[in-house]
């Protein structure tokens, strides 16, 4: 069976493939063209490599869905603008640029006549069956501090995590070779990490203000407005629309979107970073302006190394977010 990161890149083929279809037949005389790169390759293959044609369908439902409420919600997708191309490219994008903070996994762009630079675009993000916004690593190397937040982490922090670093190591020269040796690992590996963690950002945040806030949002969902468009099991596809610099359902000349995504806000305050309840493996980050963040720290393999993964998902997002669910059927 195809494994999470095969899933993930079989559904972006099929999210592509079916914003191509939407525009071939729209019939508003605005053409397309796919790029041929290599992530495309990588996504097509797992696509092919689907282990039943109901695999594929399900994926198919799923994007088809999202590719005809991305039509409503976007004219531009479908309708001629005056001063731009009337070709849509579409290409997946290099799992690169996920490092530099970009999470969008497709793009539609559109060329400005007389420029020849990018006009307008509209990215997704493509989930199945999970809704982690980021898989950051910490270990003795990782300065979170200037890699999350934008601002280096302190002396302290790092005399915090040294002595559980040190732990892991003489684990593997003792002869552990895999986690599930450890005995006790929530509270002698996880829970001191996590608290060297929630120590970090919150003296940050005490000395940097609101910066802090938004810059880690920032880090964790990226700069640039998108959809994320997660398949959950096997009958529905939800739609978020992050819009946080206003680009989201623009105009096409005379034709307007069906629904408008509200702009949302950055936080500027931290409320509160606590334990979840009877956890040792995860906090919970509370900010302002309606967001909230869960951070659960785990073994990246099931062999001992030095690093450890934190799954980071949103917990709490605005009421004034564009969400919704649509059925595959």
């Amino acid at each position: 069976m195809p494994n999470q990161t095969e899933h993930g890149k079989a559904f972006e083929f099929a999210c592509l493939k079916s914003l191509e279809n939407i525009i071939a037949t729209s019939g508003q005389g605005v053409k397309c063209q796919v790029k041929i790169n290599e992530t495309y390759k990588i996504a097509n293959r797992f696509f092919d490599a689907l282990p039943s044609q109901k695999h594929k369908d399900i994926l198919l439902a799923a994007s088809q869905q999202m590719a005809r409420k991305l039509a409503d919600l976007e004219p531009r997708l479908i309708y001629p603008v005056k001063g731009f191309n009337d070709i849509i490219d579409l290409e997946i994008q290099p799992d690169e640029k996920g490092i530099h903070g970009d999470v969008r996994d497709v793009l539609a762009l559109r060329i400005l006549l007389k420029s020849e630079k990018i006009g307008w675009e509209i990215g997704i993000s493509c989930k199945h069956n999970h809704k982690a916004v980021k898989h950051q690593r910490i270990s003795p190397r990782i300065d979170i501090g200037s890699q999350w937040l934008n601002s280096p982490s302190d002396i302290e922090y790092f005399n915090e995590i040294t002595p559980v670093f040190t732990l892991i190591d003489s684990l593997r020269k003792s002869g552990t070779q895999k986690w599930l040796e450890v005995k006790n690992k929530d509270t002698s590996i996880y829970k001191p990490l996590l608290e060297a963690i929630k120590n970090q950002i919150e003296r940050l945040d005490k000395s940097k203000g609101q910066s802090i806030c938004s810059n880690f949002l920032a880090y964790l969902i990226g700069k640039n407005d998108f959809y994320k468009v997660v398949l959950e099991g096997k009958k529905d596809v939800s739609i978020q629309g992050f819009n946080f610099n206003g680009t989201l359902t623009q105009l096409a000349d005379s034709h307007v979107p069906k629904h408008r995504v509200s702009v949302l806000k950055l936080p500027s305050k931290i409320y509160k970073i606590e334990f979840k309840d009877n956890s040792n493996n995860t906090i919970h980050i509370i900010m302002d302006e309606g967001w909230s963040i869960s951070m659960r720290i785990h073994n990246a393999s099931t062999r001992i190394e030095n690093s450890l993964k934190l799954d980071v998902q949103l917990i709490g997002v605005p009421q004034t977010q564009y969400r919704e669910i649509l059925p595959l059927a």
